[in-house]
């Protein structure tokens, strides 16, 4: 039976609900995925599973958490290892949710020169859109935003 088990390691997550109300858990995630590495909080969030298997810090609770119902998740480090050949993008943004909550920091992102506006990182299929705040990044369900504000006039949108 164990052959059949996923290697996975814990992260955890500071969650907050469409209510503004943040929660700490630990979210499982794979040793190994498609892309070589290990799985990131970001790629749970943007995977196709609806809930994802958690542990409430607070209470040590195995809970499942609607994925839709995330307004925001916030992790600890750098969003991705940057390397030379592909150096991102990077924009000062204001996020605005629905529930009036800001969110100011940096989008960072790297696409094909034609589609590297702000607004093809915006509609990417992804859910979740990455702002970096210093040594945090905020993962932020698309569904829960009401609009992006550029930080400085005159961008390339």
């Amino acid at each position: 039976m164990d052959r059949l088990r996923i290697p996975k390691h814990r992260a955890e997550v500071e969650v907050t609900g469409p209510d503004g109300e943040a929660r700490s858990f630990s979210v499982f995630l794979a040793e190994r995925t498609s892309h070589g590495g290990p799985e990131r909080v970001c790629d749970l969030l943007n995977g196709p599973r609806e809930f994802l298997p958690a542990i409430d810090c607070k209470t040590d609770a195995m809970t499942f958490l609607a994925r839709s119902s995330i307004a925001v998740a916030r992790v600890e480090g750098p969003l991705w290892d940057v390397d030379e050949l592909n150096l991102p993008i990077e924009h000062e943004v204001e996020v605005v949710l629905t529930s009036g909550q800001v969110i100011a920091g940096l989008i960072s992102y790297v696409l094909p020169h034609e589609n590297c506006r702000v607004v093809d990182y915006l509609n990417d299929p992804a859910p979740f859109l990455a702002v970096v705040e210093g040594e945090r990044v905020a993962l932020v369900n698309k569904r829960h935003v009401q609009r992006v504000a550029l930080a400085r006039v005159g961008l390339k949108t």
